[in-house]
């Protein structure tokens, strides 16, 4: 079983069959640590093997079950997919530790994770005002590795708002730039 994560302002349902789904609601971010916390804050709900995050906005695709399946198979810390931006197909690659640092969100929409490789990574991150993407899936590779599975699993509704335009964001990403770079 599967868990899909979603951390919102606003209790969400989001149903797609053969997956549970849990969502962290009523956090509001003005911070990176904000948003760190409430993805570790998510986690610590996962009771099955495996899960990945998906934004309340967003979508899977209609062959999201194959997708994951293969993803399953490839049984890594993570595994990721291309993804769909907007409606532009976001092509991905290979995991090295020096793609990630020359593309930090070369693991971003979908990211199968296993769910003790990253609670076991959690303990061994800082807290504070970083970016928590980079350095849980960083830090998962290194614990179990990465595998990358060249479909589309994600489609990110990205709009002229949202996270990924706050100013924390960047300050978060940087900072996590920072630290993989110090933790190889």
């Amino acid at each position: 079983m599967i868990t899909a994560l979603t951390v919102a302002r606003n209790h969400v349902n989001l149903d797609y069959p053969g997956l549970s789904h849990r969502c962290l609601a009523g956090r509001i971010f003005s911070k990176a640590s904000h948003v760190q916390a409430a993805w570790f804050d998510a986690i610590s709900m996962v009771h099955t093997p495996y899960f990945f995050f998906i934004d309340d906005d967003d979508e899977l695709p209609s062959n999201y079950t194959s997708v994951l399946r293969k993803c399953l198979e490839a049984d890594t810390a993570i595994a990721y997919t291309d993804e769909s931006v907007a409606g532009e197909y976001r092509s991905r690659d290979e995991y090295s530790q020096s793609n990630h640092l020359a593309n930090p969100v070369l693991v971003h929409h979908l990211v199968l994770c296993n769910t003790a490789i990253a609670k076991k990574a959690i303990d061994r991150l800082p807290r504070g005002d970083y970016w928590p993407e980079m350095m849980l899936y960083w830090e998962m590779a290194k614990l179990g590795g990465a595998s990358y599975t060249p479909e589309i699993g994600y489609h990110w509704n990205r709009g002229p708002t949202g996270l990924h335009k706050a100013w924390f964001t960047v300050f978060g990403m940087h900072n996590s730039i920072k630290w993989c770079k110090q933790n190889p």
